[in-house]
């Protein structure tokens, strides 16, 4: 067997294919279309750098020390329900938002979640220990409790 180097092909392709969605995109444009109407050949997507509002973007978090925020917890079942609880008593107004240290009642908002946390234990029964069971009944409990008391006053 020869040690010769695999034979590299480029597919130049790709180039007419960007250019193609750059023409549809301004054609769209022009016809007060996104460019999400137009059809494209494949799946990929063109992200618009133009279009991100880079004032928006909070280069203090992307800048920030990692030692700032202290360790960040191994990623789990209970970390993920702990952050989406978290999210949800915010959005009820219960705890402040640590951004603005307001606190804001988000009703909307809080069901999405409270509802999210319920996909997400339908989906995983019959895959989680007891104790993430447990987790899940007493915090969907909570949050729904929670969650009246918060309808009742607004």
């Amino acid at each position: 067997m020869p040690d010769s180097e695999p034979e590299l092909i480029v597919d130049s392709d790709w180039k007419a294919q960007v250019e193609k969605e750059k023409q549809q995109a301004a054609a769209a444009k022009d016809a007060g279309k996104t460019p999400s109407d137009e059809p494209t050949d494949d799946s990929s997507a063109v992200v618009d750098t133009d279009a991100i509002d880079t004032d928006a973007i909070d280069t203090d978090a992307i800048d920030s020390d990692p030692a700032d925020h202290g360790p960040i917890p191994p990623a789990s079942l209970e970390v993920l329900l702990t952050t989406l609880y978290s999210q949800t008593m915010m959005s009820l107004g219960v705890i402040p938002n640590p951004s603005t240290q307001q606190a804001k009642t988000d009703l909307p908002m809080a069901k999405h979640f409270i509802d999210t946390i319920e996909i997400l234990q339908t989906k995983t029964t019959g895959n989680t220990s007891d104790d993430e069971s447990k987790m899940f009944e007493e915090i969907l409990y909570n949050l729904r409790m929670a969650y009246v008391q918060m309808s009742k006053n607004s």
